[in-house]
């Protein structure tokens, strides 16, 4: 196999050994420098290989799509999927790849499919929904390294893989507690309903800082990311970038100001 589009690529050997049901045993072997030149398909992306990227090349299981080769967890392998070039398919070469489809000429039809292909990645509760109820399971799997949670594959799932849920899939900002892409009151709310907790706390009961607590520091960076917008589709070094945050509304101001008087609510 050779990587496929106008980069520098590398020969790519792969030897399945006798015990496929184990998973194990699979031979990868890089060699660089060779075969740097090839005009096979339109670049990272184009599975098929076609010229064009397509949805098919990125979402579907069974089918020989990125998120088919990605969940088959290297006992597949297809060089336009390797972004990273080390010869295996992982989350690395998912959060890679939305750079190399817009350099491609991906259309939105694409793009839109790739960004399904990171939300369904962040369905670690496998609910078909990606929010808070995965942000819990991560919590409870801390410690562990099934390759569900680890989604940062450092090979530990810790608070690290809430960090790349939050930025790297859903490509959203710390403020938007409830992981729908945008900063609004339900977030604040869900900062209310949790301010206090001193331990424990988990980003989608307001912890926007990720350390554990809910307070006044969570509460600012609800308020200086308000109004953050998550676009159709953009890469994940863009995911914070909001072109405009207005000021909250009427209603969140007031809630904010029973809060600083002591006001229950």
């Amino acid at each position: 196999n050779v990587s496929t589009g106008n980069h520098v690529v590398t020969v790519v050997t792969f030897e399945p050994s006798f015990d496929q049901a184990a998973g194990t045993g699979y031979n990868i072997q890089r060699f660089s420098g060779l075969f740097t030149d090839t005009s096979i398909g339109a670049g990272f992306g184009d599975l098929d290989a076609d010229g064009t990227i397509e949805t098919t090349d990125l979402e579907g299981l069974g089918n020989r799509s990125f998120e088919d080769v990605l969940y088959l967890r290297n006992t597949k392998f297809e060089a336009a999927a390797d972004v990273n070039g080390d010869g295996l398919v992982t989350n690395t070469d998912l959060f890679a790849l939305g750079d190399e489809l817009v350099l491609g000429g991906a259309s939105q039809a694409a793009l839109d499919s790739y960004s399904g292909v990171l939300l369904r990645r962040g369905d670690v509760d496998q609910d078909g929904v990606t929010g808070g109820d995965d942000v819990a399971s991560l919590h409870a799997s801390f410690g562990g390294s099934g390759w569900l949670e680890d989604l940062n594959e450092d090979g530990t799932v810790s608070i690290l893989d809430v960090e790349t849920l939050i930025t790297e899939l859903v490509r959203t900002v710390h403020g938007d507690f409830d992981l729908d892409r945008d900063v609004d009151g339900n977030d604040f709310l869900a900062w209310q309903r949790n301010r206090g907790m001193d331990s424990g706390a988990r980003f989608d009961q307001g912890d926007a800082d990720l350390n554990g607590s809910v307070d006044a520091n969570d509460l600012a960076g609800w308020r200086n990311q308000y109004g953050f917008q998550g676009s159709p589709f953009g890469p994940a070094s863009a995911a914070g970038e909001a072109a405009a945050v207005p000021e909250p509304a009427t209603w969140v101001l007031v809630l904010m100001g029973a809060l600083a008087c002591g006001v229950r609510l």
